[in-house]
């Protein structure tokens, strides 16, 4: 971990920490924050698009880690910014559905 600035860990960690504590919401939690579906299709396309939610962030984490690592400091950034940003709002789907 000497390769990774302290700051760029700082950054980053979020993307981990906040899939892992709202996991359990979202597998378990009977969330409908776009409403519920007749179509049985749908409602489970909903709840795959939902799980995106806290995949996405825990994948971004690796991805900028990876990036950074083949020296490709910008776009680890970006992709870190880009898991935070997902990871907020799956907290604002947990606190206002």
């Amino acid at each position: 971990m000497d390769q990774y600035p302290k700051w760029f860990l700082t950054l980053i960690f979020p993307n981990v920490l906040i899939p892992v504590a709202t996991v359990v919401f979202y597998l378990f939690g009977n969330l409908h924050p776009f409403g519920r579906v007749e179509s049985l299709a749908f409602s489970f396309l909903i709840y795959l698009l939902m799980q995106l939610f806290w995949l996405l962030p825990i994948g971004s984490f690796f991805g900028s880690l990876f990036l950074w690592g083949n020296l490709k400091e910008r776009a680890a950034i970006i992709t870190a910014v880009v898991g935070l940003l997902i990871s907020l709002t799956s907290i604002l789907l947990i606190l206002f559905p």
